[in-house]
C-alpha cells in the first residue's frame, strides 16, 4: 500500500520518478525494448494525469453549476418539498442513464477511436453532468 501511495505520489508531483521506477523491472527483462517500454509506459502516464485533470474541471464545472443554480432559483422562486424531491429523483435517474449506456459494450470496436464510440463518451459525460448537477443543485434549495 505505501509504494501505491507513493507512486499515486509520484503520479502528480514527480511524473519522470514514477515513470523510471515502474519501467525498471521491464527493462530488466527485455533491455532491446527499452525505448518501446519508455514510451509507452510514458503515454499512460501523461493520459492518466490528463484524464485526472481534465476530471476535475468537469467537478468544478458541475459545483459552479450547481451553486449558481441554486442561488438563482432560491432567489426567484423557490422549489415546494415535492419539487426538490422530484429534481433529485430526475437527476437520480439521470445519472443512472448515463452509466447504464456507457456499460454498454455493443457499440465498442475500435478502442474508444470510432465516431459511435466517442459519441457515446460525450453523451455519457453530458448525462452525468447533468445528474449531477441536478442533484447538487438540490441540495442547495431551500423549500417553502
Amino acid at each position: 500500500m505505501m509504494k501505491k501511495l507513493l507512486y499515486l505520489f509520484q503520479l502528480f508531483f514527480l511524473p519522470r520518478r514514477l515513470l523510471n521506477s515502474v519501467t525498471r523491472d521491464g527493462i530488466k527483462d527485455r533491455p532491446d525494448k527499452k525505448t518501446h517500454i519508455l514510451n509507452l509506459e510514458g503515454n499512460r502516464i501523461t493520459q492518466l494525469r490528463l484524464s485526472f485533470w481534465n476530471t476535475t474541471k468537469i467537478i468544478v464545472g458541475i459545483a459552479v453549476v450547481s451553486g449558481v443554480s441554486g442561488f438563482l432559483i432560491n432567489s426567484h422562486s423557490p422549489f415546494t418539498n415535492g419539487g426538490i424531491l422530484g429534481l433529485r429523483v430526475a437527476s437520480s435517474l439521470t445519472i443512472a442513464w448515463a452509466v447504464l449506456a456507457k456499460l454498454g459494450k455493443e457499440i465498442e470496436s475500435i478502442g474508444g477511436t470510432s465516431m459511435p464510440e466517442q459519441l457515446n463518451s460525450f453523451l455519457f459525460k453530458i448525462l452525468y453532468f447533468i445528474g449531477v448537477s441536478g442533484i447538487i443543485t438540490s441540495i442547495y434549495l431551500k423549500s417553502v
